[in-house]
């Protein structure tokens, strides 16, 4: 008997179910929509992807089909893109694990999660606090954490899928950073494998080609593996059903045709053109009192939105108002407790009031992340009408004080890094460099623990600008980050020159630590590329820093200069330096270490065509290894194995080690192991 996970009451609004805004028409949608459904829970997934122009319902038709989801038993999760360009990397998929996490049994979740977690919790740290059991993730090289990490998240959703089936929605895709978009072309072509339907929405007019995003919807579209849905505008009939549904009461024709006119039909103007005529004049408060004072047709849409919705902000109190102001400049999701020690500390009745008055008012709505009670904007337009209301000085001191405010009340604020960086750099020149400066550094260190290498190489060059040119020893250790950085994007020979330029003032300082990382990681490049002369040279420029003495730095340096000499064919001379390699770690009593240092014992014996030596170091280099972090050795090690089996005729034992070698060279990306 399979556990079934419950679904789930979220909306991407945060309302709860039964709490929706008025929906009317979009029948052929809802058709296509119910049609993947039914498919999804035969097995047969897809990816839906719902597009318009803002305001036009592309949320609420989400919200129409997850409902329908959870009534079908479906688990319903949801996670949205942030239009901030500083945000926590992959910020939809981190809240759709955040909320699995709390709508499934936390026992039930622990065995959906199962070998994924460690690395899943590189990208939701939540996981961590939540699980503290869970084992350290697996150290690969940066190029190929992303990758893990994607091929981890997609096994996560298998597993879930294999309990009921699911609908996702990921919301505002227009703002897709580029992780978001590089995990989702991941996914997309498994999709169609699994009992799940993965609702997408994008803003039409936002949404540019030459952006990560932009190139992924169109790839998936053009090849299939996705379907588009552009949504048009409500026809007069809705206008009018719409109009009906919100006052109880049928308009005249002359009034539905002034609606049409002043909003083309876009069901949030209609809305918010509704609301605004019954706040101001009493509107709709019975059937043959309609609007008349409200002049429409001059009304110049979205313009005169923007005007209506700051015409009903006015009508709040001054509480609300200085509230609802402060709220938007922290974001479109906001902690409220943030908002108060930004506007009246003293005034914890008047904050509540405020909150009450502008989620009556329909400008808000509660949103549970997990985290404390957040609020969040109902529709972006409301937000920015807001902005908009504000000086261009007001709001740079606004978002300093937002950075203040997150100091005084996160004592973890390092951990909101990328958010402390993106209100700093709106606050101008008002902004602290220093400050800036140390949350850069975080904001980049974050970003490349979640594989977001993209993110973390901004981050890295903004805090290079920043840093006063005599601080060579954080200039040193920020070029170190930018070359992992750099190599996780493929760019290896920018990263071997940052390096470089690292590498002196390691030395300088007698920074072995940093050195010994440096010049391991360079050799294993050189090596790649059969640059074997450089290897050499790499390792032995650690090994004179870390010294004599025997720790696991020495022994991975003395791997890298052993490996470097078998492959430039000085085979005497490079077991010579493996074997005290192996000596060194021994000598730690280190198992793992040792697993690393027989694995390129392994490598040098199979240069050297000495098959009996080379399955000896292999399968004790395997049995060292398994269940430890370092998959990139224990792989090959693997292959190494069936290669030397392969060589001795031994075909059962080969043929029994393929599943797990293809399985767990395929998720980390090692596919050259596949060759062996």
């Amino acid at each position: 008997v399979v556990p079934r996970m419950e679904a789930t009451e979220e909306s991407i609004s945060g309302r709860a179910a039964g709490q929706l805004s008025t929906f009317v028409g979009r029948e052929r949608e809802q058709e296509k929509l119910v049609d993947a459904l039914n498919r999804a829970e035969r097995g047969s997934g897809s990816v839906i992807f719902l597009s318009g122009e803002p305001g036009i319902g592309k949320t609420r038709l989400a919200e129409e089909a997850l409902s329908l989801a959870r009534s079908r038993h479906f688990m319903t999760l949801t996670g949205r893109c942030s239009e901030e360009a500083e945000t926590p990397p992959m910020l939809p998929f981190v809240e759709i694990v955040e909320r699995a996490a709390r709508v499934v049994p936390r026992e039930l979740f622990r065995s959906v999660l199962e070998e994924s977690g460690p690395v899943i919790a590189r990208m939701v740290p939540a996981l961590r606090r939540e699980f503290p059991d869970l084992p350290p993730p697996a150290e690969l090289p940066p190029e190929q954490q992303r990758r893990y990490l994607f091929s981890s998240f997609l096994d996560f959703l298998r597993r879930a899928c294999e309990l009921g089936p699911v609908c996702l929605l990921v919301d505002d895709l227009q703002w897709a950073d580029d992780g978001s978009a590089l995990l989702l072309q991941h996914l997309a072509p498994e999709i169609g494998g699994l009992r799940l339907l993965l609702l997408g929405t994008f803003r039409e007019t936002e949404l540019r080609e030459p952006s990560a995003i932009g190139r992924v919807v169109a790839d998936l579209t053009r090849q299939r593996t996705a379907t588009r849905l552009t949504l048009a505008a409500l026809p007069r009939g809705d206008v009018g059903e719409l109009l009906e549904q919100l006052s109880g009461a049928r308009p005249p024709d002359a009034v539905i045709d002034l609606f049409v006119r002043a909003t083309d039909g876009n069901p949030f103007f209609v809305e918010e053109l509704h609301s605004h005529a019954v706040e101001k004049e009493g509107a709709g408060s019975s059937a043959g009192d309609w609007w008349g004072a409200l002049p429409l047709p001059e009304i110049d849409v979205p313009e005169g939105v923007r005007t209506v919705t700051l015409q009903r902000i006015r009508r709040l109190g001054n509480a609300t108002r200085s509230f609802l102001s402060a709220a938007a400049v922290v974001g479109r999701i906001f902690d409220p407790q943030l908002v108060h020690l930004m506007t009246s500390r003293a005034d914890r009745e008047g904050l509540l009031s405020a909150v009450d008055e502008a989620e009556r008012a329909g400008m808000v709505s509660p949103k549970d992340l997990g985290r404390g009670l957040r609020y969040e904007f109902t529709h972006d337009l409301i937000r920015h009408a807001l902005l908009a209301d504000l000086s261009e000085a007001r709001r740079r001191e606004m978002h300093g004080q937002v950075v203040a405010s997150m100091e005084e009340l996160y004592p973890d604020v390092e951990a909101h890094a990328s958010e402390v960086v993106s209100h700093l750099e709106r606050a101008g020149d008002a902004a602290d460099a220093d400050r800036m400066l140390r949350y850069s550094i975080h904001a980049a260190e974050c970003a490349l623990e979640s594989a977001a290498s993209e993110d973390a190489l901004r981050h890295v060059d903004r805090a290079l600008a920043l840093l006063p040119d005599q601080d060579h020893r954080t200039r040193a250790r920020l070029l170190f980050l930018r070359g992992y950085t750099l190599r996780s994007l493929l760019r290896w020979e920018e990263a071997f020159r940052d390096w470089h330029s690292a590498i002196p003032v390691f030395e300088e300082l007698g920074d072995a630590d940093a050195l010994a990382r440096a010049c391991k990681d360079m050799a294993i490049m050189a090596q790649w590329r059969n640059r074997w002369a450089e290897a050499i040279g790499l390792a032995e420029r650690g090994l004179a820093l870390v010294g004599e003495a025997p720790t696991r730095q020495r022994a991975q340096l003395l791997c890298q200069a052993g490996l470097g000499h078998g492959g430039a064919r000085r085979f005497e001379e490079g077991d010579r330096i493996l074997a005290e390699a192996e000596a060194v770690a021994r000598h730690l009593q280190d198992s793992e270490c040792l697993g690393a240092v027989l694995f390129y014992r392994s490598a040098s014996a199979m240069y050297q065509m000495r098959v009996e030596e080379q399955l000896a170091h292999a399968e004790k280099s395997v049995e060292l290894l398994r269940g430890t972090t370092n998959l990139w050795d224990f792989v090959p090690a693997l292959g190494f194995v069936h290669m030397a089996w392969f060589c001795l005729g031994r075909w059962r034992d080969m043929a029994a080690w393929e599943p797990e070698i293809e399985r767990i060279a395929e998720r980390v990306g090692h596919v050259g192991t596949t060759l062996f």
